[in-house]
């Protein structure tokens, strides 16, 4: 639409006026697994090329997390987990991508950068010396939420472990052709069940009017 182009020329704007664009660009935003089409039309009329690295976290502690920062639900945090997992899967097929785990990065900062650039077939040019400052940034003590936390009369979706299964599997991997329906299947299945993500219910929409 008009309306999506005119953000599009504006997001180049932004760009352009905050970044060299002949270099590497890093962009970290959770939203980003929700609006990769968006930034894809973006980054094909900049004539920059993307890597998306999908960085994924235990949905249970993501849940504990959101529970203590926002007081939001267990099951709610669990629901969005799914959502935005999923979103990021499906909008990043056929892209340059890698799956990789939140305690992957924690346990060792360098070694996960190399990984990233080796798997993508950049150079990884970082100085020796540069170690203890890519260590020094990583705060290891952030991770401080975990399953225990999740209350034992909690409703967990069995699709929440099917694909925390699955990405955990594909961890530094690429994408078999074989996930990608597995991908569709749990995705069909969650949607199916959770209409408040298809659009809003005629029901609920009546109780609002």
């Amino acid at each position: 639409t008009k309306e999506i182009d005119s953000q599009i020329d504006r997001f180049g704007e932004i760009i352009g006026d905050e970044f060299d664009v002949t270099s590497f660009l890093l962009f970290k935003d959770p939203r980003i697994s929700i609006l990769v089409p968006f930034y894809i039309r973006a980054f094909e009329k900049l004539g920059i090329k993307p890597y998306f690295l999908i960085n994924f976290r235990d949905p249970f502690e993501v849940a504990a997390s959101l529970k203590k920062r926002n007081n939001l639900a267990v099951s709610k945090g669990l629901l969005l987990w799914m959502d935005y997992t999923l979103k990021a899967e499906r909008y990043t097929r056929g892209q340059p991508r890698m799956f990789i785990q939140y305690d992957k990065i924690l346990a060792d900062p360098e070694g996960f950068l190399k990984t990233v650039f080796s798997h993508f077939g950049l150079e990884y040019n970082t100085p020796p010396s540069h170690a203890k400052r890519i260590a020094d940034f990583v705060e290891k003590e952030l991770n401080h939420h975990s399953r225990q936390l999740i209350p034992a009369n909690e409703q967990i979706p069995a699709e929440v472990n099917r694909l925390y299964d699955l990405v955990s599997s594909l961890n530094g991997k690429d994408t078999p052709k074989t996930y990608l329906k597995k991908f569709d299947e749990i995705a069909a299945e969650f949607y199916s069940e959770c209409r408040f993500y298809q659009g809003v219910d005629e029901t609920f929409e009546a109780l609002l009017q």
